[in-house]
């Protein structure tokens, strides 16, 4: 071992000495970067890294997209549009047994598409949802679970902070790991909701109905909703496009060989049939459940505007982000939600998220400097190219170390700390080959792929930082029901994560079919 790699072990060492100590992500990146560079190098290689790299990164204009979209979601929680979303999911699907935490799930992921924050989505629909549920006598290892992993979307459903900051790291396209986020997102939050589904039908003391179910579903009789269920699943599994359908470790296209003569516009019919088929119990339903819809028509307005501006070319992920902070500042002023105190406090609240944002993008910048001076990412490349495990085996101790590190470790801190060295590996290991997707689609199918991975993170003991979140809310509930309650959501995710290794284009449909924004 070279004197190079070791000194970039001792950093590494050092910062998770730091970390430990509770030093900010940020400033324990700056430190040891700095310090590092300076025994590789110089000082005054140190210093210039220092001072280029804030000075670079303080002034990209790509990175206002993290302020415009965090003052977004700050106006939809002044204006009370993350009631009016939690109102309306709670009417639609309040009355199942379960109702309500699934309504939770849907709030969560409705309100992450405006947040960007998975802190700012638990405790935004915490402070909703959980009265609601303890009313009706839910569980509290169910109710504090469901809104603990609710608000891990808030890093995965665009826009996220997590793939701007992946973005930065990697060079990647913003929009395009925006739109990544979409399809794996809906996906988590249904299963998700197949969570909350099977737990209440095994026990369903855990999460019982609301007392009164709208009046008109008394028309539907179960043997009609199972029906229709049972169409709709079918209905998806033909909708599947042929880039789904024959593509990554699991090729559908050999079992069911016609899946791949799909043309668009029979997927595009196929997939209209099965939005139908899942609106028809509901057409009896009553005024009630249209009133609520009405009255969230504003987030969701906001959120297609923005996200459907990002995929049709209309805007960029930036400018996207100004329309959508524009309208939601429109609502909150229209509905004259809009105090001194209410303002003051969103500006603030953007303002930190922001510098703590750009600090760690600063301090990942001069950490990465200082890891390529050591050159461990070439050793460790090298070191398991030559193991002989293959690609598969590759990919398997990746994705298995990040979810340890995840029980201890802050996910930015593991975000910025892993990419600069894992990337590299995944690439020449052959794992593009391997899932059978082109090399350059592979940063952004890592981006989703790493941002799960901190979603687990954010959900796992020790660290858990949602779990302590919903704690500050129910702080009636004991931390080990809490963490007891999110295990069968973190099985979920890792069912996600599988998912997506089988199946990478479930990441990467979006991405391959958006129009680019014209500059100007």
């Amino acid at each position: 071992m070279d004197g190079a790699t070791l000194a970039g072990l001792i950093g590494i060492g050092g910062l998770f000495v730091l970390l430990a100590l509770r030093m900010p992500v940020a400033i324990a990146l700056i430190v040891v970067g700095g310090l590092g560079i300076a025994a590789l190098n110089s000082f005054s290689a140190a210093l210039a890294t220092l001072s280029a790299e804030t000075f670079e990164f303080a002034s990209t204009y790509n990175l206002m997209v993290i302020p415009l979209f965090v003052l977004m979601g700050n106006f939809a929680t002044i204006s009370g549009m993350s009631r009016d979303l939690y109102a309306a999911a709670y009417a639609w699907v309040g009355h199942w047994r379960g109702g309500l935490a699934s309504a939770t799930i849907v709030g969560c992921a409705g309100f992450a598409a405006l947040s960007g924050s998975s802190v700012a989505s638990a405790v935004t629909m915490g402070r909703v949802a959980l009265p609601e549920m303890k009313r009706y006598n839910y569980s509290p290892r169910l109710a504090t679970g469901a809104i603990a992993a609710g608000g891990t979307l808030g890093i995965l459903i665009p826009p996220s902070t997590g793939f701007v900051i992946y973005a930065i790291l990697t060079e990647a396209s913003i929009g395009r790991l925006f739109l990544a986020g979409v399809l794996p997102g809906l996906l988590l939050a249904g299963l998700f909701i197949v969570t909350i589904v099977v737990l209440t039908t095994y026990n369903p003391a855990l999460g019982p109905a609301r007392i009164v179910a709208p009046s008109g579903m008394r028309y539907w009789t179960r043997w009609r909703v199972n029906a229709l269920v049972i169409i709709a699943g079918a209905a998806l599994a033909l909708a599947l496009p042929a880039g789904i359908a024959s593509s990554g470790l699991l090729d559908l296209g050999v079992l069911l060989p016609d899946l791949a003569a799909l043309s668009r516009p029979r997927f595009a019919a196929i997939v209209g049939v099965f939005a139908l088929a899942m609106l028809l119990p509901t057409l009896a339903s009553t005024r009630e459940q249209f009133l609520a819809l009405r009255r969230a028509a504003p987030i969701v307005g906001i959120i297609g505007v923005t996200i459907g501006g990002i995929y049709g070319g209309v805007f960029t992920a930036v400018e996207a982000a100004g329309v959508g902070a524009v309208l939601a500042m429109i609502v909150a002023l229209a509905r004259r939600t809009v105090t001194r105190a209410g303002l003051s406090s969103a500006l603030l609240q953007t303002v930190r998220t922001t510098a703590m944002s750009f600090l760690i993008i600063i301090g990942a910048h001069i950490f990465s400097p200082f890891l390529a001076l050591s050159d461990i990412p070439n050793n460790l490349a090298g070191l398991l190219a030559g193991s002989g495990i293959g690609a598969a085996g590759v990919l398997f101790i990746v994705l298995a170390t990040f979810i340890l590190l995840g029980t201890f470790l802050e996910g930015f801190a593991m975000l910025v700390l892993a990419v600069p060295i894992v990337l590299p590996i995944v690439e020449k290991a052959g794992v593009p080959q391997l899932l059978g997707i082109d090399p350059s689609d592979l940063v952004i199918w890592f981006g989703v792929i790493m941002v799960i991975v901190l979603e687990m993170g954010l959900i796992s003991p020790p660290v858990g930082v949602n779990v302590f979140v919903v704690k500050g809310i129910a702080e009636d509930v004991p931390l080990k029901d809490i963490f007891a309650g999110i295990l069968p959501f973190w099985v979920a995710m890792g069912v996600c994560l599988l998912l997506l290794v089988l199946f990478p284009e479930v990441a990467l449909f979006l991405p391959k079919t958006m129009l680019e924004a014209k500059p100007g």
